[in-house]
């Protein structure tokens, strides 16, 4: 799998002058952003991309481990009164995946370096609630939650670390060296060098050395693998997927939606009122997440139908949007720590609304321009 550049990494978008003070004119002069030069850090271009498989892997793990459990009746693998849990397994894939980065060259390491890394990580932490119990419980119900809690702000973090701003040269050239790398090791696939020349590109290119060799590169003489071919079905399935959330009918049952919350808001505040003498549920963190869920995604969804019914139909679908966050936020945090595995089931519903709602939004803002 050829890793993208990072979302934002469009060509000619690295070129940016600044003229407001010296320490830019040093970043100017050396490739690197005044981000750059104040971290020591320089972004990875496909570093996104990379992550998200890492994430990917790591759920994969955990549903495969507590699949296979649950059918084959909870085995333990142990023997003169050892038990060996399967963390132990989880560390040795992140060793594996250590070992590979450290040791070895080129995008198809790293990408097996993402997956492999993934999978050991979700394999460690499906154990986490051993260790957050005094007595070692492996179906400690909260645990679940906490395995997505913690797989979400992974993924936020690196969506904010690595899409932030626009790539700077340092970062374009990184990438193009990246293609270098996989040309001496005789595995640059046609569509890296693609995205290298690309980035690369513009009235003034950064290294026409790096361009020439790379446009002077050999067409692959070899048939794609099959790690290339995996890659491509997942795009053309993730393309018709796209499809599917711009279709009308998806479009307008997704607003229908949240007409159908908004009204249940409604009547839901309607019937508390009347019934005042119910007991007070107890204060926990179902309580609190749930009153939050509802207070986010109705208030959001009601004045959304209402901004709709005005006809500010962006302004309704930015509301919407919102809500939908709120919901997969806390919302799906609560519905894992009530019914844990069962709530996979409006996670799926949750990001085909969001996937739905962004589509439209595109459309609308496009057709504004």
């Amino acid at each position: 799998m050829d890793s993208q550049p990072a979302r934002g990494a469009a060509p000619g978008h690295g070129h940016h002058r600044r003229a407001d003070g010296p320490a830019d004119d040093s970043a100017e002069r050396t490739g690197r952003s005044t981000v750059e030069q104040r971290s020591g850090l320089t972004r990875d271009l496909t570093g996104f991309e990379l992550a998200e498989a890492f994430l990917l892997a790591a759920v994969i793990a955990v549903l495969a481990i507590r699949g296979f459990l649950a059918v084959s009746g909870y085995p333990q693998v142990s023997g003169s009164g050892l038990h060996i849990s399967h963390m132990l397994w989880g560390g040795l894939g992140m060793l594996v995946a250590l070992l590979l980065l450290l040791l070895f060259v080129g995008s198809r390491v790293r990408n097996a370096a993402a997956w492999i890394g993934g999978a050991g990580f979700g394999t460690f932490i499906d154990e986490l609630g051993k260790f957050i119990t005094q007595d070692t419980d492996y179906f400690f119900q909260p645990t679940i939650a906490l395995i997505y809690a913690v797989l979400l702000a992974v993924f936020l973090s690196v969506r904010f670390l690595s899409q932030r701003r626009p790539p700077s040269r340092a970062e374009q050239l990184s990438y193009a060296y990246g293609a270098l790398t996989d040309l001496a090791a005789g595995r640059l696939s046609e569509r890296r060098r693609r995205q290298a020349l690309d980035l690369l590109s513009g009235d003034d290119p950064p290294a026409p050395q790096v361009c020439a060799l790379l446009d002077q590169a050999p067409e692959p003489a070899q048939p794609p693998s099959g790690w290339i071919r995996l890659t491509r079905s997942m795009d053309r399935a993730l393309t018709r997927l796209r499809a599917v959330t711009a279709h009308p009918i998806v479009r307008r049952a997704v607003i229908g939606l949240f007409f159908v919350l908004a009204t249940g808001i409604v009547a839901v505040l309607m019937t508390r009122i009347v019934r005042r003498g119910d007991a007070t549920p107890p204060l926990n963190v179902e309580t609190v997440g749930t009153i939050a869920t509802v207070l986010g995604v109705g208030v959001c969804s009601l004045l959304g139908v209402a901004q709709l019914l005005c006809g500010a139909r962006v302004t309704a679908l930015r509301l919407f949007y919102r809500a939908a966050l709120v919901a997969l936020f806390i919302g799906q945090f609560v519905a894992f720590i009530a019914v844990q595995f069962f709530a996979l089931i409006s996670l799926a519903v949750n990001l085909l609304v969001l996937a739905t709602l962004r589509t439209e939004l595109a459309a609308e803002t496009d057709d504004r321009r």
